[in-house]
């Protein structure tokens, strides 16, 4: 990939014209993979299927309870609660 690079005449710094900013954007969201978290249906189902409880669960990846009790409630989102819920279930399943 070829960056062109317009100088500040002003200052002097070298900084990067929009359309190399464009480029370097599009290809950084090109190469990342976003996956999407399970969904609250799931992860219910996943805690259920290994025989954890709320208390237990939330232990085990280091939450208080209530917010975990809000987040598989609907009340609250977390991407990153799911990922890690659906993660600890993997590893019980596999164990």
């Amino acid at each position: 990939m070829k960056f062109f690079i317009d100088v500040n005449r002003s200052f002097g710094f070298p900084r990067l014209s929009p359309f190399t900013r464009e480029r370097i954007h599009d290809f950084m969201k090109d190469s990342r993979t976003k996956t999407e978290p399970i969904s609250l249906k799931e992860a219910r189902q996943l805690l259920n299927d290994a025989d954890l409880s709320y208390e237990k669960t939330a232990i085990l990846l280091g939450v208080s309870f209530s917010h975990l009790a809000k987040v598989l409630g609907g009340f609250r989102e977390s991407k990153s609660l799911m990922k890690k819920i659906e993660a600890l279930c993997e590893e019980e399943v596999s164990a």
